[in-house]
């Protein structure tokens, strides 16, 4: 279930992708917040790059757990003051944490030997939750990000596959069922954070540990679809995902900035100078169909993209995210596919309760047909239904009968751009 946070599916900027950990700092970081106050965003989230030894060099993957410390280089001031700013500007602070994992160089290992979870005396990278002492000393991390540092919304990472699981036998488990226990202190672990902190939002990262799964969704309130964000990977994910998945549960990037280009082999920068309107809108939009997040450089953006950007963050909140998070979500065509196949001309529906209202989202992918006609479901045959494109500014009043048989034309559209229809019965 929902808290209040969560249902209000707040717009989202997080640093990682354009500063990772090398480039993150106070200074940094409060710049973005406070743009990101004055172009709608309602969450600043601090990704990796906060904790461990204070050094400008240190390196997060290897410092995994030693979370009770702060990088002072990074941020002398502190994370308390952090959080104090983010709040003063009306923005939710909100911090990531990879609670299990245990890097190579991390403090931990030596402090908590028995914590590590091992197969065969081998380490295997992260802490054993079937251990009781290890989830205990999991929630004393949590209640200080939360309590000392102000974090609303904790954002929960796994870079890795436990594969078969712990089978140490002296630290709460038998030797065959340690990955089970594993999951279930860990679920067991999320569930106190719920009851202990009812206002601050849960997230779960899918990433390493395969985790996008109703089992997990059961603890969390919302869930990172993919690193990976790319426009037409983010298609085929969002097609994916929405076949067990509401879209408020349902947290996705826009196609990021990253800080090294050649390291993540894209050649483009999604929003550079030249990156025409059309095509802006299409990767926005992607992110639209759920909860908004955004990793951009938001002191440096182009100001023809900062305008654009509040301009559809402005839309989204007004049009879209109650839909979202009240209605139902159905693709209207096949699968897009990221290699360049399937379908090319995707679209999704946002519908309300009650068929009132819908919103649907039309994309042209590379390689599409000059035009196409894409039909709608689960409106109300009977009602007509005022349509506004709101790109080509066309309107028409059409019965859902023949919205639903007929469908809606779509033309005129360069590759790499997309629509938006909204639908108002009369």
């Amino acid at each position: 279930p929902h808290n209040a946070l969560s249902r209000r599916m707040p717009v989202e900027w997080n640093h990682w992708w354009p500063y990772e950990d090398a480039l993150i700092n106070e200074e940094v970081f409060k710049a973005n917040s406070d743009v990101g106050r004055k172009m709608g965003f309602e969450v600043s989230m601090l990704d990796a790059g906060w904790f461990g030894r204070s050094d400008e060099k240190s390196q997060w993957y290897s410092l995994r757990g030693d979370w009770h410390l702060v990088n002072a280089v990074r941020f002398p001031s502190g994370l308390a003051s952090l959080g104090r700013h983010v709040k003063a500007n009306g923005q939710t602070f909100g911090m990531w944490c990879e609670i299990e994992a245990l890097g190579s160089d991390a403090e931990l290992a030596r402090q908590h030997p028995e914590f590590i979870a091992q197969r065969d005396g081998q380490p295997l990278g992260y802490i054993c939750m079937g251990n009781p002492q290890a989830r205990e000393w999991a929630f004393a991390t949590v209640k200080r990000l939360v309590e000392e540092y102000g974090a609303g919304w904790l954002k929960f990472d796994f870079n890795l596959d436990p594969h078969a699981g712990c089978n140490r036998t002296d630290h709460g488990h038998g030797s065959g069922d340690g990955l089970y226990e594993h999951y279930r202190g860990y679920y067991a672990l999320l569930d106190r954070i719920r009851e202990s902190y009812p206002d601050v939002l849960l997230e779960n990262c899918s990433s390493g540990g395969l985790r996008i799964d109703l089992g997990i969704m059961q603890h969390l309130h919302v869930t990172f679809l993919s690193d990976p964000d790319y426009t037409e990977h983010a298609l085929q994910l969002t097609w994916g995902a929405s076949m067990m998945l509401h879209p408020s549960t349902m947290l996705r990037f826009t196609w990021s900035q990253v800080r090294d280009y050649q390291r993540h082999n894209r050649a483009v920068d999604p929003l550079s100078p030249d990156t025409p309107t059309h095509k802006l809108d299409y990767i926005l939009r992607t992110g639209m169909m759920g909860i908004l997040g955004m990793s951009y450089r938001l002191e440096d953006l182009p100001p023809q993209h900062r305008e654009r950007i509040v301009q559809q963050i402005q839309f989204y909140k007004q049009h879209l995210r109650e839909l979202l998070r009240d209605g139902d979500f159905l693709p209207l065509t096949a699968q897009p596919d990221r290699n360049g196949s399937g379908e090319r001309w995707p679209a999704f529906l946002a519908v309300a309760q009650d068929k009132s209202q819908a919103a649907m989202f039309v994309f042209r992918m590379p390689g599409a047909a000059d035009a196409c006609q894409v039909r709608l479901r689960h409106l109300d045959p009977q009602k007509r239904y005022r349509v506004s494109y709101q790109d080509s500014g066309r309107t028409l009043t059409l019965i859902g009968e023949r919205l639903m048989h007929q469908g809606l034309p779509f033309d005129a559209m360069p590759e790499e751009s997309s629509e938006i229809v909204l639908l108002r019965s009369e």
